[in-house]
């Protein structure tokens, strides 16, 4: 009887109260998903917010089992039934090559990847899909010399030489100097 009064009150007032389970993917830095995080915890300080990191892939199948509530993921494929999705950030993929490489030009044809050595993220990523997903798109298949769960790894890679990395265009510009960026066509 305590507890329904107490819930009664709470409604009246808008208070929530519980515990939310928020999916991320694995070496997020942005600091959108933060701030969102950061907003919500100020206007509902009852609530527990528990976050958990995984691939897209997994975090996807998390939410249609009901073991994440909401989840930040990456996509470049059709959501699972049942998940209803919002674009919150979108960004353009590019390649990165160490900023000496002999590579030039202002862009890279997508169907030229084919002929590089690639450094990107694993399958079940939201980056990787994408990438699989624009080879795709232009009939070619990207060979993937080294996959790093990290974006950052990904460009630490790329700039000592061990394939071309695919990235999006923010994390490319964190890293300044010292990598090249070519923007992917088509994006």
């Amino acid at each position: 009887a305590v507890a329904a009064a107490r819930e009664v009150a709470d409604e009246v007032t808008g208070l929530l109260r519980g515990r939310v389970e928020v999916g991320m993917v694995v070496g997020c830095t942005s600091t959108v998903l933060a701030d969102l995080l950061a907003d919500f915890a100020a206007a509902h300080p009852a609530v527990d917010v528990a976050l958990v990191e995984g691939h897209s892939a997994d975090l996807l199948a998390a939410l249609v089992s009901g073991r994440l509530d909401l989840a930040w993921v990456g996509r470049a494929q059709p959501s699972p039934p049942g998940v209803e999705t919002t674009v919150l950030y979108e960004e353009e993929q590019v390649a990165v090559v160490p900023a000496s490489s002999p590579l030039r030009g202002h862009s890279l044809p997508v169907g030229e990847l084919a002929s590089h050595r690639l450094v990107a993220l694993p399958r079940g990523t939201g980056g990787r899909a994408a990438l699989d997903a624009a080879c795709a798109a232009v009939g070619v298949t990207p060979v993937v010399a080294c996959e790093a769960t990290g974006l950052e790894m990904v460009c630490l890679l790329a700039e000592r030489g061990l394939g071309t990395g695919v990235v999006p265009a923010s994390v490319a510009d964190a890293m300044g100097d010292r990598l090249r960026a070519l923007p992917l066509r088509p994006p």
